[in-house]
């Protein structure tokens, strides 16, 4: 997913500004345990969201929705 990835483009306008960026793993699986080695190996849905100057969505007031998560 990442291969192609150029780090350094920044979602900013100004190269100075931070960028926000939201980061959640949720477990999945729990795989394999090696005690022994101590290696824990699992299951991960890693999410990672960032807001990108310039791109603010433009909705009409009348069709807004409260709870966008149903159609996503």
């Amino acid at each position: 997913l990442l291969y192609y990835y150029n780090k350094n483009v920044r979602p900013v306008k100004n190269a100075t500004e931070a960028v926000k960026v939201k980061f959640a793993a949720s477990l999945i699986r729990l795989i394999d345990v090696d005690e022994v080695n101590q290696v824990l190996t699992t299951f991960l849905w890693l999410e990672m969201v960032h807001y990108r100057a310039g791109s603010e969505l433009q909705i009409p007031t009348a069709a807004r929705v409260s709870n966008l998560s149903r159609f996503l």
